[in-house]
């Protein structure tokens, strides 16, 4: 089979995992990718203008001659993604799949879309090679475990297929299918393991909890083992100087955590990042941390309100414990990232502010603020539709992907009294947060005005302290992608790569 993969915005460690995956199988993958600059930005430019061309889509498309197209998206990405796929399918005709998070959760409404027959749910190594191999075969199946299928108009649901347990078995990702199209340069993202542990509201992995269960959803790990081999083939590949670490929570086991402290700085030894809990965090694994290499956290407050984040968020992280966890990060020499959540259901000024002082309080490096986005499948969307901040109307849009339902950054799409406020404190917090704490009460007054033009210069001032390094990295990446596309003059298809995957995952091109 030949399939070909459709990208948009980023590097995709999903793709990736299937490209290898079907090439142990002996299928040929190849990738179109979008940069999407205008979602990343949030503008929209001549510059880049005639950067995605469709006419040139259809044309690299024609010539990779796929048998299968395969897409991914986020709730965000899914209304471009979508039209894409409208104009692949109206040319061309080809069969087309597509997963991510906003298909698992929005199943029936993606595929009650003409441009697309298939939808895969949930995780797609297996359920993707199997698809492949049948249809190779030629066989038209409608009864793979982990895919819907649409045939003459009716939506054929089969069961989820079980969870990977023994994640080593996977082949390392294909990066060389985005490396090849300049998506990154120097910076590896990878993945230790799958799943939460936690159960929060907002996020949709309570949607991916429901679905397989609460002990078969359970977090899942690479050995170190795997881990190191992973990346010191990939630094034989690309010139890796620092990499991003992607699980959910990093610190979840404090004896799989030593055993990478052991061997990741003798062995290794690039600086790295990662995500972590209050809850996960304490002066001994703030040590490990950062004698493995780690130079910066992402740490996940959310809300200063104890209601907010124990009743509306299920967090059960009490003030003492965030403060506690911040302080043993920065002394340990790391930077830390704080992420907060505005705008919810219900939410007051005064439980907003109690947020921006408590961040103020934990005096982080770098803030990344944001507006609750009622994503499908996450129970908040849930409680939101049924208290009537969120209506069917607009839900249905987002269900859809209708043009200029995705802009997180510039409203809310809750029916929020006070929006206004937390568009304000959203935008204004990266940049004052990073000021003295004498600053708090001219913060407050500016954040009670109608901002409009000076929210939106606010927002895009300090857009690089919502994470000083990652806009850097991805600023100076996205302007050596700029100019390698204008250089080609064409999106093209990243040429099939002829390879072989051993059973532990080494990739021979």
């Amino acid at each position: 089979m030949r399939i070909l993969f459709f990208a948009r915005g980023e590097e995709n460690l999903g793709i990736e995992y299937l490209s290898a995956a079907l090439k142990d199988r002996g299928h040929h993958t190849g990738l179109i990718f979008d940069p999407g600059f205008d979602d990343i930005f949030f503008a929209r430019s001549r510059l880049w203008k005639n950067l995605f061309d469709l006419n040139r889509v259809l044309e690299a498309t024609r010539k990779f001659k796929p048998d299968l197209i395969a897409f991914t998206a986020v709730t965000l990405s899914y209304g471009s993604i979508k039209k894409t796929a409208m104009a692949l399918k109206q040319a061309l005709g080809i069969p087309s799949i597509i997963g991510g998070p906003h298909a698992s959760t929005a199943a029936e409404e993606v595929l009650n879309e003409p441009c697309f027959d298939m939808v895969c749910i949930g995780e797609g190594e297996m359920a993707m090679t199997e698809l492949a191999s049948r249809m190779d075969a030629g066989e038209t199946p409608t009864d793979v475990a982990g895919i819907w299928f649409k045939r003459d108009g009716e939506i054929l649901k089969n069961s989820p297929r079980a969870l990977i347990s023994d994640l080593d078995a996977l082949p390392f990702p294909d990066k060389e299918i985005f490396h090849r199209l300049r998506v990154f340069r120097h910076r590896l993202t990878v993945m230790t393991g799958r799943g939460c542990p936690f159960d929060c509201s907002f996020c949709i992995n309570s949607f991916y909890r429901d679905l397989y269960g609460k002990k078969e959803s359970r977090p899942r790990r690479h050995s170190v083992d795997r881990v190191i081999s992973e990346i010191k083939y990939a630094r034989t590949r690309f010139s890796i100087r620092r990499i991003r670490f992607y699980d959910d929570i990093f610190t979840t086991d404090r004896k799989w955590l030593e055993a990478f402290t052991e061997r990741y700085p003798k062995e290794i030894g690039l600086p790295f990042k990662c995500n972590v809990s209050p809850t996960t965090m304490n002066a001994d694994m703030a040590r490990l941390l950062r004698e493995a290499g780690c130079t910066g956290v992402s740490m996940g407050i959310q809300s200063g309100n104890e209601y907010i984040r124990k009743e509306l968020l299920d967090r059960s992280t009490d003030r003492r414990v965030i403060e506690q966890s911040s302080a043993v990060i920065k002394k340990s020499g790391m930077r830390l990232l704080t992420e907060l959540i505005f705008c919810l259901p219900g939410e007051t000024p005064e439980q907003m502010w109690e947020t921006a002082e408590l961040n103020q309080t934990v005096k982080p490096h770098n803030t990344a603020a944001f507006n609750f986005y009622p994503f499908p499948g996450a129970r908040l969307t849930r409680i939101s539709l049924e208290s009537g901040y969120l209506d069917q109307d607009t839900y249905r849009r987002i269900l859809r992907g209708d043009d200029n339902i995705s802009t997180w950054n510039r409203t809310s799409l809750l029916d929020q009294p006070h929006s206004d406020f937390a568009n304000n404190i959203k935008s204004l917090i990266p940049l004052f947060s990073r000021l003295p704490y004498f600053a708090l009460p001219f913060f407050k007054r500016l954040c009670g005005f109608r901002l409009s033009f000076f929210q939106k210069f606010f927002f895009f001032l300090g857009y690089p302290f919502f994470d000083t390094t990652e806009f850097w990295t991805k600023l100076t990446d996205y302007i050596f992608l700029y100019l390698f596309y204008r250089r080609n003059n064409s999106y093209g298809t990243h040429p099939v790569t002829e390879s072989k995957v051993h059973a532990a995952g080494n990739l021979e091109t």
